[in-house]
């Protein structure tokens, strides 16, 4: 038996990936959105009073948790930390 793996992209009107367009704090996690203002991923926000959303860019979304800023890409991937 085959199997195939389809992998589904969203793309905009020029044929480009679509790019991280927003991300807002909703209680306890972050919502980020593409450009067409579609939902692409959740990711949890810190419990602390300094936690949460720090900033985002077309490429990668910032959060605060304790003394740590961690970074995701655009397909909620964590990439890096850095100790603050």
């Amino acid at each position: 038996m085959i199997t195939k793996r389809i992998v589904y992209k969203k793309f905009n009107a020029k044929g480009t990936i679509m790019a991280i367009g927003n991300a807002v704090e909703r209680g306890s996690i972050i919502v980020v959105f593409d450009e067409s203002g579609k939902q692409i991923f959740t990711i949890p926000n810190g419990s602390g009073s300094n936690d949460g959303l720090k900033g985002y860019t077309s490429n990668t979304v910032n959060v605060r948790r304790g003394s740590t800023i961690i970074t995701f890409n655009d397909k909620g991937r964590q990439i890096s930390t850095t100790s603050v």
